[in-house]
């Protein structure tokens, strides 16, 4: 009854003591500790700081009461095909479970390349999901941008009157309002932005937290292409109120009321 245990499962228990020939219970039985491993972080979704390792015997026979067992590892040494190895892999587990012919393996194997691929085909699920909210949400944006400036038109038609009847022409009452479109949209998209990051990073605190190692990343390119992509949405945002303020007539627009 001996076991190894993560570095997580050591500061844990013995914080900077040292556990080697210390005793730890497993589902009440007791462990000797005949060592420790480094510190090796999180693989996947699994910490491998927090695992313990016992004797395959002693977990089969004293842990869960099997002669047999559920799941194996297996790593290549060399550059050998993994199709190939698979196939090895499934000749001799057939022949060790005596299944002849055609019938049905009782078992499954699986490589880390269709691992990969699974979990790339739910993160590129996950980032169309994304793209359509993002999508919705600049749509939803513009929408809202559309108004604004179009409320700012109706409140300073007097003011495009006055400036009209000293020669302003239409392309200036037209960049005038745009202007203030893009300034709108620049401060909207830096405070997305500040709030992106902060939950970013909040994000990282918890993972780091839960025993993953989580990088808090914010690339330059990221912020840029938000900046360019809030003045495009706000640019054609504000096109129809700046070309509606630009086409108001001069005496109608001062004799507004």
């Amino acid at each position: 009854k001996v076991v190894v245990i993560g570095s997580q499962v050591k500061e844990d228990l013995f914080n900077n003591t040292d556990p080697i020939g210390e005793r730890i219970k497993i589902n009440k039985e007791r462990f000797r500790v005949i060592g420790t491993i480094k510190e090796r972080g999180s693989s996947g979704f699994q910490n491998q700081d927090n695992q313990v390792f016992i004797p395959l015997y002693t977990a089969q026979k004293l842990m869960l009461g099997v002669n047999h067992l559920g799941f194996v590892r297996i790593k290549l040494k060399d550059d050998t095909d993994v199709s190939i190895a698979k196939e090895e892999i499934s000749n001799v587990l057939r022949d060790r479970h005596d299944i002849e012919g055609n019938e049905s393996d009782d078992f499954s194997i699986r490589s880390t390349d269709e691992a990969i691929s699974v979990l790339g085909s739910i993160t590129d699920v996950l980032k169309y999901f994304l793209v359509a909210i993002a999508a919705i949400s600049l749509i939803v944006g513009g929408i809202g941008i559309m108004n604004i400036m179009l409320v700012s038109v109706v409140e300073a038609t007097k003011e495009i009157g006055l400036r009209k009847a000293v020669g302003a022409t239409k392309k200036d009452i037209s960049n005038y309002f745009l202007i203030q479109t893009i300034v709108l949209t620049l401060f909207g998209s830096i405070i997305g932005i500040i709030v992106g990051i902060l939950i970013s990073y909040l994000v990282s605190i918890i993972a780091e937290y839960m025993g993953y190692n989580w990088n808090f990343i914010i690339s330059l390119s990221s912020i840029v292409l938000a900046i360019v992509f809030s003045l495009i949405v706000g640019i054609l945002s504000g096109w129809y109120p700046a070309k509606k303020a630009s086409e108001l007539n001069p005496i109608e627009a001062l004799t507004y009321e």
